[in-house]
């Protein structure tokens, strides 16, 4: 084990999303037990560990349980020494992890179709979005490198590791549908890529054999193709199209996202983030400074148009962030920089004509919020709030425990926010059926009681996820109040229940009361004014169809 400490990975062969921990352990020179994980009747070590997902990866240091590859990748890089997976700079962490959870929220997205679709149209469909996220992979590869063999330049870093955890599937599924994916011709720097991170000892030693990953993913096909719908696409009960491999994680295709919020074609950070009308995304690295924005913002929705933030900037940085209201996303955002006690200038945003200012800041999904750094662009709220908190560490309260294995936590409950509390909430009145509201308010109850859980477990019976002050976790969900006080209006049920969830009702009392919150929270009954007439238009455009 490393140096006294003892780390045990369950895992299960041929799970990427295992191979990715794997190549991370071993790129930090970390001895392991590996035990591996039979998914079709798990362990009761699987269950206690990740009682949450009861799914691989779960790392386990010295009797303390890290569940998901992303929060598993970065907890190895801040609990071990040995080469750095991220960068030292808050802003290039940023992109990384911009990018890092690009390749689950849009390649994985994309590519898992391509084997288990059951038309042809939809494997040509599947094919060609998956061809589109490598070529913009390419770029992201051209511009993170800077001429360099990897993208964390001369070493291996957090985005080499998440891709090149696919390589041996990559591959795999180039002979299984015939086309070329790490394509020379199209995608040349991957190309190389591809062949340099594959000869490092650290990756030959785990990397699933791809003769092995294709004979898996015929027996996947077969299974798919007679129904077995643990190993098929299907559809959940958000609203989203999810894969479910018995070998790894959660993906998640992700659900149509609402025009009021902020992500992209993700929902949910990997098995997908956070995503909606608003998005958040790191724009391509090291995008040209974006132009002045305009002296004033140009909000949909004027008549309950955010009041304006200070223009003096934060001690001597520029901040601007741009937004719509009343995007869940950018009230996390706000609420960050507000517990940080910095001011920035806000940039309304209209939607339905995208600003050139928010097209060459966030090129990638072109979706909001954004926040601008003294000209430096960093999207996706997820991880703008983990930018702030590093780029800004001594300004009000940490957003993040110092601890990495609380960071660890938080991360996760950050995460489960958007994958599971956000996913099920959605169709709760953007449903097309009765039914489908219903189903996505059993799920959203469902996650409400997970996370009536989680307080009890992480507050350790103080005020917030944090403790005595706000974190992360806070932050995800109290960016959330409003929605899902307008929800219980919309829907008739109570979601934050003082009888059945009293720590989480408790909560959201004491969050909204914050001085950071009153500023930024929005009022509900607009929220409700807004939600009707966005169900308005798309019942007319439903019926119009």
């Amino acid at each position: 084990m490393a140096g006294g400490d003892e780390l045990k990975l369950l895992g299960t062969w041929p799970s990427p999303f295992v191979a990715r921990v794997e190549i991370a352990l071993r790129l930090k020179g970390l001895s392991y037990e590996y035990v591996e994980q039979d998914l079709t009747n798990k362990s009761e070590l699987l269950l206690s560990s990740n009682p949450v997902h009861k799914k691989v990866p779960v790392l386990i240091h010295n009797g303390k349980a890290i569940s998901e590859s992303p929060v598993i990748l970065q907890y190895v890089d801040e609990a071990f020494g040995g080469a750095s997976l991220l960068s030292a700079d808050p802003y290039e962490r940023a992109v990384a992890r911009f990018w890092a959870a690009y390749i689950d929220d849009e390649l994985i997205t994309a590519w898992v179709p391509t084997i288990l679709c059951k038309t042809e149209e939809e494997k040509a469909e599947a094919i060609k979005k998956t061809l589109a996220a490598m070529e913009r992979l390419e770029g992201a590869l051209k511009d993170s490198s800077k001429g360099k063999p990897f993208f964390g330049g001369e070493t291996v870093g957090l985005v080499d590791v998440v891709l090149g955890g696919l390589n041996s599937w990559m591959k795999a599924t180039e002979e299984l549908i015939g086309v070329k994916i790490f394509d020379p011709a199209k995608t040349p720097l991957l190309a190389a890529w591809v062949e340099h991170f594959d000869e490092l000892d650290a990756v030959r030693d785990v990397s699933p054999d791809v003769d092995g990953v294709i004979k898996y993913a015929k027996m996947r096909q077969l299974e798919a193709a007679a129904g077995a719908s643990e190993n098929c696409i299907t559809d959940d009960a958000s609203g989203r199209l999810r894969s479910q491999f018995p070998m790894s994680s959660t993906i998640y295709i992700p659900y149509a996202a609402p025009p009021f919020s902020d992500q992209a074609p993700n929902y949910v950070r990997s098995k997908t983030h956070d995503r909606s009308e608003s998005s958040s995304s790191p724009s391509i690295p090291a995008p040209p400074p974006p132009p002045p924005p305009p002296p004033h913002s140009v909000s949909h929705s004027p008549s309950r148009a955010r009041p304006p933030r200070s223009k003096e900037m934060a001690g001597g940085d520029e901040l601007v962030l741009l937004g719509t209201w009343p995007s869940p996303f950018v009230t996390r955002v706000e609420l960050a920089l507000g517990l940080k006690g910095l001011s920035y200038e806000y940039v309304s945003q209209d939607l339905r004509n995208k600003s050139e200012l928010l097209l060459s800041a966030n090129p990638v999904h072109k979706k909001i919020p954004v926040l601008i750094h003294n000209g430096r662009p960093v999207c996706e709220s997820s991880v703008i709030v983990q930018y702030i908190e590093e780029a800004f560490p001594g300004d009000g309260a940490a957003l993040l425990p110092a601890d990495p294995h609380d960071r660890a936590v938080a991360r996760f409950w950050a995460a489960y926010v958007d994958d599971k509390f956000v996913t099920a909430w959605v169709p709760t009145f953007r449903g097309k059926t009765e039914e489908e509201k219903a189903e996505g308010m059993k799920q959203l109850m469902a996650a409400v009681e997970t996370l009536e859980g989680a307080l009890n477990d992480i507050s350790k019976g103080k005020p917030f996820f944090g403790g005595d002050t706000v974190d992360v976790v806070d932050v995800a969900l109290g960016g959330m109040i409003s929605w899902v006080k307008a929800t219980e209006v919309l829907a008739g049920s109570k979601i934050f229940d003082a009888e059945k969830t009293p720590l989480l009702a408790a909560w959201v009392e004491r969050f909204a009361e914050l001085d950071a919150a009153k500023k930024v929270l929005p009022d509900v009954d607009g929220v409700v004014e807004f939600a009707k007439k966005r169900i308005a238009e798309a019942a007319a455009a439903a019926s119009a169809n």
